[in-house]
C-alpha cells in the first residue's frame, strides 16, 4: 500500500480519494491496520486545520466507520457538578453525606451534527446530572475510587452514550484544594 500520502489544505478534498484508492482491501491485517492509520492521520489533519464542515465529510467518507469513528471531539461535559455523598475509610467518614464535586464527560453515539437539533437524539444533561446525583446519595462507599467506577457503569447501563470520563473531587488534605479520581469507560457493543 505504501506510504502515507501528505496531506495540505489544497490537497485534503483529494486524500479521501488517494486514502481509498491505495487500499485494495483484500481483507489482510496488514492493509487494514495501514489503511487506519492514514484515516487517523487525515482525521487528525483535518481537525488541526479546523476546516468548516470537514469532521462531517470525514464522517460521512468513511461510511466503514464504527461507532468510534465519531468525532471524538464531540462530547457533553457537566462541570464541577456538586453532589453529596457518604464516602470514606472510616464510619466517621461515612456518617454523614460530604460535599463532593463531580466533572461527567460523555459521548453519544452520533456526531452533532446528526442530532438535527432534535432533543429526543441527545442525552438531556439534567437528566444525567439527576441520575448522578441520586446515586451517589443512595449509595455508601469506603473509597471514591469504587463510587466513581460503579457511577460510570450506571451511567453506560442507563443512557444511550457510548463513553463516559468522570472526575470526582473530595475535600478532605488540608494542604491540597482536593483529591480527584478519574475513569474512563466505554460501553460494551452488543
Amino acid at each position: 500500500m505504501g506510504a502515507c500520502p501528505r496531506f495540505s489544505l489544497t490537497s485534503v478534498p483529494y486524500a479521501y480519494h488517494q486514502l481509498f484508492a491505495h487500499c485494495s482491501f483484500d481483507g489482510r491485517p496488514d492493509e487494514i491496520a495501514q489503511f487506519y492509520r492514514w484515516r487517523v492521520q487525515l482525521v487528525e489533519f483535518v481537525t488541526e486545520t479546523r476546516l468548516p464542515g470537514a469532521r462531517l465529510v470525514v464522517a460521512k467518507f468513511f461510511w466503514r466507520a464504527t461507532a468510534t469513528d465519531v468525532d471524538p471531539t464531540d462530547c457533553i461535559r457537566i462541570k464541577q457538578l456538586e453532589v453529596f455523598a457518604r464516602v470514606g475509610v472510616t464510619e466517621n467518614e461515612r456518617a454523614k453525606p460530604q460535599r463532593l464535586t463531580l466533572t461527567i464527560t460523555v459521548w453519544l453515539s452520533e456526531s452533532f451534527e446528526n442530532l438535527q437539533d432534535d432533543i429526543t437524539r441527545t442525552v438531556n444533561y439534567s437528566a444525567i446530572c439527576a441520575v448522578a446525583r441520586d446515586f451517589l446519595s443512595e449509595h455508601t462507599h469506603k473509597l471514591i475510587e469504587t463510587a466513581v467506577a460503579e457511577l460510570a457503569a450506571h451511567l453506560l447501563g442507563t443512557f444511550p452514550i457510548r463513553k463516559v470520563e468522570l472526575e470526582l473531587c473530595k475535600f478532605v488534605l488540608p494542604d491540597a484544594r482536593h483529591v480527584a479520581v478519574m475513569v474512563t469507560r466505554e460501553a460494551r457493543r452488543k
